[in-house]
């Protein structure tokens, strides 16, 4: 069996599938992440959190490559490629990486499903996979640094936000807000180690409406990694009988351990 693949399933039926693996020419971070729909449905827009425009259509996979390349000499950010059906490419330079030096699960994407207008195809058995509920959904996808296995991570404060909230935490343009959900009634968590890597896979039916799909069978939302981590770590909470402390303070606490 494959083990640098997922398949995603819904009804039995493969419509995604996520590949990891190591990257070429690596000077810092260490993942290159493959998001690709099935050959029977392509995402049929591609946006950013942080960016309603559309990015491409008929997208048919984005690879995310978390690391800075060193190319002929030449050092080049990460970046995020967008390929679509028509051979366009949209490419997103960014600045962050995933890396085991932080103990934090990064957004990758969140998938928009309509069960009603995909399509799908047949699995392949070669692949570890995992079945969702069937019913519309948005799939939030994480990923762990390599090593950090899910027991580490739960065991950590900023877990709690992977849980009990959802992605509007990530979204600056409406400053970052909690927006809380309820673990198991309105999500269900997947954990799944694909080629080394710890990916948390949340499927989420509570979902606003400007991002729920209309008359398309799957979309594609990014996020954007430089202001991930500091979306969560750069705001206060109260634990009871305590005062008012930066969440920052406690994440450096737990790392340094």
């Amino acid at each position: 069996m494959r083990e640098d693949s997922l398949s995603v399933k819904i009804n039995e039926l493969h419509v995604l599938k996520i590949k990891a693996k190591p990257p070429k020419n690596a000077l810092h971070g260490e993942v290159d992440i493959i998001i690709e729909a099935s050959k029977k449905d392509l995402f049929s827009r591609c946006t950013s959190l942080s960016d309603p425009t559309v990015l491409n259509k008929n997208v048919k996979y984005i690879s995310w490559h978390a690391y800075y390349e060193n190319d002929s000499k030449k050092i080049k950010d990460p970046v995020i490629n967008i390929h679509s059906k028509l051979n366009r490419t949209k490419t997103i330079r960014h600045k962050s990486v995933v890396d085991v030096s932080e103990k934090f699960a990064f957004p990758i994407a969140t998938v928009f499903l309509n069960t009603v207008k995909i399509i799908g195809q047949k699995p392949n058995g070669n692949m570890k996979s995992i079945n969702l509920a069937n019913k519309d959904c948005a799939l939030d996808i994480f990923v762990l640094p390599r090593n950090v296995t899910f027991d580490e991570y739960i065991q950590t404060f900023t877990s709690l936000f992977i849980f009990a909230t959802d992605m509007a935490i990530y979204d600056s343009r409406v400053k970052h807000r909690l927006s809380y959900i309820e673990p198991g009634k309105d999500s269900i968590p997947f954990n799944v180690v694909i080629n080394g890597w710890c990916f948390i896979l949340r499927q989420r039916f509570v979902c606003s409406q400007e991002t729920l799909p209309n008359d398309e069978a799957i979309n594609l939302c990014l996020y954007n990694p430089d202001i991930a981590l500091n979306s969560l770590i750069n705001r206060y909470y109260a634990a009871p009988n305590e005062e008012l402390r930066l969440v920052k303070d406690r994440y450096e606490e737990e790392k340094n351990k």
